[in-house]
């Protein structure tokens, strides 16, 4: 495909067909993709698992890393969670609506979302990672993001 078409826009209005030769799509292989929501999968300890869709704000861009923790010292578990991707070809755009996000576990396999005015989390970057630091009295999250500073964030209790 390179060597047919050096520039982006060369192929960028193309048709698979004025792309691949007609022997090669007859061959291809066709899989059927039907499901491409942001989930939780949740084990009901009988060896299955209840799939849940995210919130809606989650849906809005990639999630490209998740820590799960308990935030708000309730003993459940609770998700943090960061995405974007910036690296698709111009004519897709930018996944770009993630500041990364703080879900609430209700209880029941119910999470709400937390405001990143509330949560205190907000980055507009492509977050790689999260990872929870423990300290002797403090817990932190160290975020990483492509091309810039990692950011530290202090878990308030």
């Amino acid at each position: 495909l390179k060597k047919q078409n050096l520039k982006h826009a060369d192929y960028a209005t193309k048709t698979i067909q004025q792309l691949f030769k007609k022997e090669l799509i007859v061959k291809a292989v066709v899989k059927t993709f039907n499901y491409s929501s942001s989930i939780i999968a949740i084990n009901n300890g009988k060896g299955n698992f209840i799939i849940q869709k995210l919130p809606v704000r989650l849906q809005l861009s990639s999630v490209n890393a998740v820590q799960v923790t308990d935030v708000n010292n309730d003993g459940r578990p609770d998700i943090i969670s960061g995405g974007n991707n910036f690296n698709f070809p111009p004519q897709f755009g930018r996944l770009d609506a993630s500041f990364g996000d703080v879900l609430i576990n209700k209880g029941n396999s119910v999470f709400d979302w937390i405001n990143p005015l509330v949560s205190g989390i907000n980055l507009s970057g492509q977050i790689k990672d999260i990872k929870q630091i423990k300290g002797k009295d403090q817990h932190y999250f160290i975020i990483t993001q492509n091309d810039k500073v990692p950011v530290l964030y202090k878990q308030t209790k």
